[in-house]
């Protein structure tokens, strides 16, 4: 409700504001060559205000060489300037006249030649020009704040679309990668960290191209790239800023940034006890961006997790360009990436657990834990790669190292439905565990000669291959001790105390995997013979795999005081597997167009692999002393319908059947109990037979391919069936203890689908952006219970709609709502039932008050609700006011209250198959928080 009056009142306003904007008239006009009369589609059309050059509107011709510039003031002098590559500008002064609504040119003819264009330039800059196949916006040519990003600016360049999860679209096509004189910025994939950083100032162009996708010429990927001025290609950008709240709250965080041509580097920490939590070094770039917030920003602390968390978290990077400005014929980078994160966590939390038994009995679960917990990652990463137009090698280095120290403490009781309490634990851990990672591997991509004559490729075998070999070594150590003590309240015999340590829980896992590809074999083997057009390839794959355990355990016997080896826990095991993958590739391209109008294409394929998958392991403990070998066909096709309407829209229609085989592992055949997992034994079945997995899936996607307000739909769904699927027979005895035995059950069906649409309007300076996603996925899942088989018939829901509104820079809201639903009949157990709902409603708001003020606001109103119980709601509501001052907006205060109803509970409510789990656990609540902000920037000799 909030939202709604908030958005009637900025329409209004908006509204109001247009009753009093003068009158205005539309131009327009055609362009063709005065020779050979061509329609000049990428010609520039452009009208300035004629006393000060300012520029009104700009244009390119259609596919009929037709423009029109609407909204031009009447009674104003203005000039017409058309430039094209090539071309003499053509320049025209004129006035609308009062009255005047539209006037209409008629053909405007360009003649071949060199003009004064550079002089035209210079006083009315171009603000759009074809250069070859690429499209280039002129940054001088468009007037915004001193302080504005290449964001603001792309905002307001015609045809770009920045979307509220931060996708950018260019005529309603994705742009994959925001690029900075050719590469990728800081060596990342994410547009905001060039976007919301470089000022706009900087900026000379921004680029529009598309990139040919090799597998399927006809279709592209479309890139925009960002061309800095000449003296601004070196630059430094951060923050540092930090400060403290109520309850012990702080915060602090800081990055600092360079760039040149051949360098770019950054260096990136943060540190709180808020449950911020970075995943990788891009997000604390990101969000410490000179930008700032936005609705959706998800670098903030996180209210949903458990417990309470102190992170601290570094990271740096580091590219070098051995050939910068070379990018089009050879590339050659070393990009450089290390990440550190620290995170401590103190948690609490009480479960609740559901499941059907048989027809009328119930099984339930209360658990009350606690615990702390440790954990210290990091991780390295160095890429070298080389490309030209005929071959691309690459080297990639990854490391890893973590430790992590837990503690955990819980009470666990168990009740049946007729029987009453069954029984109950409580139980102590202490774990210790590093693990260690290193990964080397190196590919070689050699492509066919595009620069041979017909003739010559006919006579010549095709040269153009992929190969690539990577290789992985993991290494872990670990120590824990584990006190239970477990009470039966119906076999008093089966209670039993264990005080148990695992002095050594290490393993090492080997990997080699080995690839190739060659595509040219229809060529190679017929010569001339075109085959109907249909393309043969080739590709094999290897991997093998050495994995090695060695586990010691000690039992403390209660007679003596002293710790002895268990003889059935303590192992060395070897597992080594091999799997073959040899195929053959088949493909038919069919494609019809006509130039500036349509193209339309349809790839057929079938892949015909061979599986040759090999399974040994030799342990001490000689139940897992197992080996196998299989042999299997696993065939897969796909059909791809792409229509390309120019100008006007653009879908594409896929369908594609798969199959895959999945092996028991070692566990599955034969795992080693511990006792002191008192709740769950599992049993394994050295008979078990792999799985056999078919899957036919279904696409669509349609995007407008206009320059306003684009509709972009993405719609997939999916069948299912595993035959022999690896599931579960269950059996629980007298004091609720779960024993799980391996089994291959037949009648695994599943299904899913989902569809996605967005839609944004363009309403002057406002824009607004609708969205929704609807998810289903159902599914019969046949499992044992208690000898029972019993077939769960489960479906899922998840609904999700949105509404964001923008108003230039001074104002973005957004509403949300979603709703996750689950259904589950048991139809062994009488068509027992359970279901369960979460739903949200929220809304994110910034305002950019006068004098810098930036007011930030987040409401969400969550609901859980799970059969026989209440539902539980509550209202999260945190909001922040800042302060932009100094030179260039470089300071910032911010004050920010979180939880302001202090109403946050942490809740987790999930069901699969026959039981459902209702958890909640401590979370972050109320506190109060200043903090204190500056972004040093400099871009260029001058700076900024």
């Amino acid at each position: 409700m909030l939202f709604l009056l908030t958005l009637a009142g900025s329409v209004t306003a908006a509204r109001a504001q247009q009753k009093d904007v003068p009158q205005t008239g539309l131009l327009k006009g055609k362009v063709i060559d005065s020779v050979y009369n061509y329609m000049l589609t990428s010609a520039t059309v452009a009208i300035y205000h004629a006393p000060d050059s300012m520029l009104l509107k700009y244009s390119m011709p259609d596919n009929f060489g037709e423009f029109k510039l609407p909204s031009l003031p009447v009674g104003k002098p203005l000039k017409l300037v058309i430039t094209h590559v090539g071309y003499v500008p053509f320049i025209k002064q004129l006035t609308l006249n009062t009255g005047t609504t539209e006037l209409d040119l008629g053909t405007l003819y360009m003649h071949q030649g060199k003009g004064a264009l550079k002089e035209i330039v210079v006083t009315a800059a171009a603000p759009v020009r074809m250069n070859g196949d690429t499209l280039e916006f002129n940054a001088d040519a468009f007037r915004l704040d001193s302080n504005a990003t290449a964001e603001d600016l792309i905002r307001k360049l015609p045809g770009f679309t920045v979307w509220g999860d931060g996708d950018i679209t260019y005529n309603g096509k994705k742009i994959q990668q925001v690029l900075v004189e050719g590469k990728a910025f800081m060596g990342s994939t994410d547009p905001a960290i060039a976007t919301q950083n470089l000022p706009k100032s900087a900026l000379d162009k921004i680029q529009v191209y598309q990139q040919r996708d090799e597998k399927n010429p006809l279709d592209s990927t479309m890139f925009a790239n960002i061309k800095l001025k000449d003296d601004s290609q070196s630059g430094i950008f951060g923050k540092a800023g930090g400060g403290p709240g109520t309850d012990g709250r702080y915060a602090a965080d800081g990055m600092l940034s360079g760039f040149n041509r051949n360098i770019q580097a950054s260096a990136v920490g943060a540190l709180n006890n808020i449950n911020k939590i970075a995943a990788n070094t891009d997000v604390l770039i990101k969000n410490s961006a000179y930008q700032g917030e936005g609705p959706g920003e998800n670098y903030q602390s996180d209210f949903n997790m458990k417990g309470l968390n102190r992170p601290i978290a570094a990271g740096m990077k580091f590219i070098y360009d051995f050939f910068p400005g070379t990018a089009d014929v050879l590339d050659s980078r070393l990009n450089t990436n290390y990440f550190m994160n620290n995170v401590q966590n103190r948690h609490a939390e009480e479960s609740l657990s559901k499941t059907f038994l048989d027809n009328a009995t119930e099984l339930s679960t209360r658990s009350l834990g606690t615990g702390r917990q440790r954990q210290m990652g990091q991780d390295f990463h160095a890429v070298y790669d080389r490309s030209t137009d005929k071959y691309k090698w690459e080297i990639n280095t990854k490391g890893a190292l973590v430790d992590n120290d837990a503690v955990t403490e819980s009470r666990t009781e168990q009740e049946q439905t007729g029987t009453g309490p069954l029984s109950k634990s409580v139980s102590h851990r202490e774990a210790t565990v590093h693990k260690k990672r290193a990964e080397i591997g190196i590919s070689y991509t050699n492509y066919e000669e595009n620069g041979l004559s017909v003739q010559s490729r006919r006579k010549r075998a095709p040269r153009g291959f992929t190969a690539g070999y990577q290789f992985s070594c993991d290494e872990q150590d670990g120590q824990a001790r584990a006190l239970t003590e477990f009470t039966s309240m119906v076999a008093t015999a089966e209670s039993r105390t264990f005080d148990r340590r695992y002095d050594r829980q290490n393993g090492r896992n080997f990997s080699h995997t080995l690839n190739a590809g060659y595509s040219g074999l229809r060529r190679l083997i017929f010569n001339r013979a075109q085959l109907g057009g249909v393309n043969i390839g080739i590709s094999v794959s290897l991997a093998l795999n050495l994995a090695e355990n060695d586990d010691r355990v000690l039992d403390k016997e209660a007679a003596t005081g002293k710790y002895q080896v268990n003889p059935y826990l303590t192992n060395e095991r070897e597992v080594r597997t091999s799997d073959f993958k040899p195929a053959l590739h088949f493909s038919k391209l069919i494609s019809r167009e006509l130039t500036n109008r349509f193209s339309k294409w349809i790839n057929i394929s079938a892949d015909l692999q061979e599986q040759f998958y090999v399974f040994g392991s030799q342990a001490l403990q000689r139940s897992q002393d197992l080996s196998y070998r299989y042999t299997r066909f696993l065939p897969a096709g796909s059909i791809v319908y792409n229509n390309h309407q120019f100008g006007n829209y653009e879908s594409k229609y896929s369908l594609a059947f798969t199959t895959l085989a999945g092996y028991p592992a070692i566990n599955d055949l034969a795992p080693l109990a511990d006792s002191a997992d008192l709740w769950f034994i599992p049993k394994g079945n050295p008979l078990l037979q792999p799985q056999f997995r078919k899957m036919l899936s279904a696409g669509y996607h349609f995007a407008t391919r206009k320059g306003r307000n684009p509709l972009l739909i993405d719609a997939n769904a999916s069948l299912t069936e595993i035959t022999g699927v690896i599931g579960d027979s269950t059996v629980y005895d007298s004091a609720g203890i779960r024993s799980v035995y391996a089994v291959n059950l037949n009648g695994y069906r599943a299904a899913g689908g989902n569809i996605r649409l967005k839609k944004s309007i363009e309403l002057r300076r406002q824009t607004l952006e609708l969205g929704a996603r609807y998810a289903v996925n159902t599914g019969r899942y046949p499992q044992y219970q208690q000898h029972v088989l019993n077939m769960s018939h489960s479906t899922s829901h998840q609904v999700t709609a949105h509404v964001s509104y923008r108003r230039g820079s001074r104002l973005a809201l957004k509403a949300e709502q979603g709703w996750t639903i689950y259904n589950s009949e048991q139809q062994g157990f009488n068509h027992s039932r359970f279901r369960s709902v979460n739903s949200y409603s929220l809304i994110d708001g910034v305002l950019q008050l006068p004098d810098n003020l930036y007011w930030n606001t987040h409401l969400s109103i969550n609901t859980s609700s799970v059969r026989g119980m209440d539902a539980i709601r509550y209202v999260r509501w945190n909001a922040s006011l800042a302060y932009r001052f100094l030179k260039g907006k470089r300071g910032e205060v911010k004050c920010a209250a979180l939880d302001l109803l202090r109403q946050n509970k942490g809740i987790v409510n999930t069901a699969t198959g026959n039981s459902q789990t209702f958890v909640t656990s401590n979370v972050l609540q109320q506190y109060f928080m200043m903090t204190l902000s500056y972004y040093p920037r400099k871009f260029g000799k001058r700076g900024e």
